[in-house]
């Protein structure tokens, strides 16, 4: 099979402003109190950003901390087919709180400890992705029957049909499906030119999710550590 570059279909992260006084962008509050009625805490939940092509991405801000979590290459896009790779996508969450008039995401500034530090955005979860051309929808079928019949150990494991398969656990998830079908499945037609050129050339999209954990594991978890070479390897291992 032929692949593309690798990119990234999803990225939630968060930035801590010590400083506050960002403006507050809520979807809702969450109160727990205690059994004689008094408020114990509390925590803010995020809200839908709509752009255009019924695409949607989830931000939050309570005064200091900033949350993104969605697609943002896909934003106000047509379709996913191809996306950022980590500078594109950094550049996609920035454009998108900006917009919504919040802070960019940056990397960590100053030495830990010392008072000039300020942190850096922290990533909880992260889609690496490619796209794969089998030759023909026929081909791309037999791949996902053939993948279907493989185990991964300490991975639980789902199918549809011979249309996608995936594994999963409290680490990572991945997934393969096809394209075309998933494109057809979220309202394309399938006359459309690139639903037709992704059945003709068979493509398997293959996604490797990495969970919160995995990502501490990694050193992954940071804007200071990420780079699109590190994320090949992980995708690639």
């Amino acid at each position: 099979m032929v692949s593309h570059e690798v990119f990234i279909d999803w990225i939630t992260a968060t930035q801590h402003h010590p400083a506050g006084g960002l403006p507050i962008l809520i979807g809702g509050l969450v109160i727990w109190y205690d059994r004689s009625g008094n408020a114990r805490s509390e925590r803010t939940s995020a809200t839908s950003v709509g752009g255009s092509y019924d695409t949607t991405i989830r931000l939050g801000c309570d005064g200091s901390r900033v949350f993104l979590s969605g697609n943002p290459g896909r934003f106000a896009r047509n379709d996913n087919l191809f996306n950022h790779g980590w500078q594109g996508t950094i550049e996609a969450c920035n454009r998108i709180l900006k917009q919504n008039g919040l802070p960019p995401f940056t990397a960590s500034r100053g030495i830990p400890g010392q008072e000039d530090w300020r942190p850096g955005a922290r990533i909880h979860r992260l889609d690496v992705t490619a796209n794969f051309s089998t030759g023909s929808d026929a081909q791309a079928r037999a791949v996902i029957r053939w993948l279907s019949a493989q185990s991964v150990a300490r991975m639980k494991r789902g199918f549809s049909s011979d249309e996608s398969v995936w594994w999963s656990n409290t680490r990572h998830m991945f997934k393969a499906y096809l394209k075309a079908h998933e494109m057809i499945h979220h309202g394309k037609e399938k006359q459309d030119q690139l639903v037709a050129w992704c059945l003709e050339q068979g493509i398997v999209r293959v996604e490797v999710e990495l969970k919160r954990c995995l990502l501490q594991e990694l050193q992954l978890d940071s804007f200071d550590t990420i780079t699109d070479e590190r994320l090949q390897s992980v995708f690639v291992d």
